[in-house]
């Protein structure tokens, strides 16, 4: 009996038929079938497979079994899964480069991907890394990509869209797991969008190409390219991704750090607040909810195994990322908006987990986060403590009270509405769920941090 005999397969990979993804004693392994067994061994005789993975451009991955009819390999383990519309705009630009540049690379060892799916990256110590490694396929160099408007789909549409229109186009991705139709992101984007030549080129010339021809039959017509057009295909997807770099517009968020609620020496307790809670806790996994850009996410990180800095602002998600990136980081910011988590998704919702699948933390923290759960959600005080009971063993919250400048700015004179937000009330609702809780104050502040353990 092979190992993938005794394990269950995972719903996201079912659309494979080279194989399939399954997890054993708690560690994923990529089980590949007879039909694809010689490609693969190409794929490693060829040197490609090494050199991918020296690059860090393919996920490093250990063949653990191996017969006539399957290859089994043991991908280094990544604790933590983000699904593409939960990714800011520089990761997802990353996302699509290292998919352009394996391609690249595998024409020289005469190899190309099959398939250009968002989905087959993953975030992993601060860098984009491909995962699929059943996705390599030798290719004929005159023979078009038969990927290319699936990497439209996938990665061209979202980041013209969150370029021209906004970040939060990506959420598209949600409803259509296949990416985001050519014709809608078209219609989606604004007319100066035709005079930048990738958009023109990747989006509006390609939808109207697929307009006329779709209805056409290509008979027994095979379409062939000049010897160098792969190569020239990849290096246009490759300038035309650079010339999507921008700079991250700020938001109110961002600066939120920046803005008069601390005087600089209660905002320097607070920090030590925090750090001496993760510090004692040290915490497997932490997630840290409406994190921002990162700064107590980048504290919880030296207590932590792993910090899953999560916030709603696609801005400061990216600015996290982006200190983040190539640094071998323990955190992995997330774009999720806590009133609306991501769902499952896909074939009968399970072939992309839902956040809270995914997300099983030891410690959440959320730090100047609950008073906008009581008013901007209106969640009540059960709903509140439901959520940080989410967490296995502990949380740290901050309790901003009514007279604190951005209650008064959130309720707007509705403080009549909220008159259950007193701090005897958030503590008595907590101890339901956190027998120990133990308030802290903020030296030269009306606001607390509360601790609460299991």
């Amino acid at each position: 009996m092979t190992p993938a005999a005794q394990a269950e397969r995972l719903p996201s990979s079912f659309r494979d038929p080279s194989g399939f993804v399954y997890r054993k004693d708690g560690k994923v392994f990529r089980c590949i079938g007879k039909n694809a067994v010689a490609d693969f061994d190409k794929f490693i005789s060829s040197g490609l497979a090494g050199v991918l993975v020296e690059r860090e451009l393919l996920l490093p991955f250990e063949i653990i079994a191996k017969n006539n009819d399957s290859i089994t390999l043991e991908p280094e383990q990544i604790p933590f899964i983000t699904w593409c519309y939960e990714w800011s705009y520089n990761q997802f630009l990353d996302a699509a480069q290292v998919t352009a540049e394996i391609c690249r690379t595998a024409l020289g060892y005469g190899f190309i991907l099959k398939d250009a799916s968002a989905f087959n990256l993953a975030y992993h110590k601060g860098k984009m890394y491909f995962i699929d490694h059943t996705s390599f396929v030798p290719c004929d160099l005159k023979t078009p990509w038969m990927a290319y408007k699936q990497f439209c789909m996938q990665f061209f549409a979202p980041l013209m869209l969150m370029k021209y229109v906004s970040p939060e186009t990506l959420a598209l991705l949600k409803s259509d797991v296949d990416g985001i139709k050519l014709d809608v992101a078209s219609k989606m984007l604004p007319w100066k969008s035709y005079f930048f030549l990738p958009a023109l080129t990747h989006i509006h010339l390609h939808s109207l190409a697929d307009k006329k021809y779709s209805g056409m039959s290509s008979g027994n017509r095979s379409v062939r390219m000049k010897a160098d057009g792969l190569h020239d295909l990849f290096e246009t997807i490759l300038h035309d991704l650079q010339s999507l770099r921008t700079n991250t517009n700020k938001t109110l968020w961002q600066d939120y750090y920046l803005c008069d609620h601390y005087s600089k020496a209660s905002f320097e307790h607070k920090k030590a607040l925090a750090e001496e809670f993760c510090s004692q806790r040290k915490p497997g996994v932490l997630l840290d909810a409406g994190a921002n850009c990162g700064l107590f996410s980048q504290i919880a990180s030296r207590h932590s195994s792993m910090v899953i800095a999560a916030d709603f602002d696609a801005n400061a998600v990216d600015a996290l990322y982006l200190k983040c990136r190539n640094t071998d980081s323990n955190i992995v910011p997330v774009k999720l908006d806590i009133f609306n988590p991501t769902p499952g998704a896909g074939a009968f919702n399970e072939e992309r987990s839902s956040f809270f699948d995914r997300c099983q933390p030891d410690c959440i923290m959320g730090l100047a986060l609950m008073h906008h759960l009581r008013v901007t959600g209106n969640w009540n005080l059960e709903k509140i403590v439901k959520f940080f009971a989410i967490a296995k063993k502990s949380a740290l919250v901050e309790f901003v009270p009514h007279d604190d400048p951005m209650m008064q700015q959130l309720v707007r004179g509705r403080g009549s509405i909220y008159a259950d937000w007193k701090l005897e009330n958030v503590v008595t609702a907590f101890k339901k769920s956190f027998p120990r809780v133990r308030i802290r104050e903020i030296n030269n502040s009306s606001r607390v941090l509360i601790e609460l353990d299991k």
